[in-house]
């Protein structure tokens, strides 16, 4: 009987062990920033433009600049496709989220963005990059 009783409680305890294990390894946690972002806004030099202002600036048209989209992947990595601005392909790295701000991580370097709601902003060399969450 006490035989019996100490086998019972240790397939309990290594069915608990597996179920702990199991849940550990269930996954990442979701972040909210997670999705895809599209363009909304540039400001420079104290000037804010939409897309539809940038576009006539460039020359260009307001869909074309709509393509502008930073994608925030489950798994921790981001692609940022600006290739309508600039013309390079999409830069792609990893991405944090760090005491409320957003770290994005590319070829060595790191950018933290500020995160207002559903959307955030980038700032690099004097100008700033809103992106709305869609």
């Amino acid at each position: 009987m006490k035989k019996n009783l100490c086998t019972k409680l240790a397939v309990l305890m290594l069915t608990l062990l597996c179920a702990f294990s199991l849940a550990a390894c269930g996954g990442s946690k979701k972040s909210a920033l997670a999705g895809t972002y599209k363009l909304k806004s540039v400001t420079t030099q104290g000037v804010t433009m939409d897309l539809d202002e940038l576009a006539d600036s460039l020359g260009e048209s307001a869909d074309g600049l709509g393509s502008v989209t930073a994608v925030l992947k489950d798994d921790g990595t981001f692609t940022l496709d600006t290739s309508a601005l600039t013309g390079t392909s999409a830069i792609e790295g990893t991405w944090e989220e760090k005491d409320g701000a957003l770290d994005l991580t590319a070829e060595g370097d790191t950018i933290t963005a500020t995160v207002s709601g559903s959307s955030f902003k980038l700032s690099s060399s004097g100008v700033d990059m809103t992106f709305e969450k869609q």
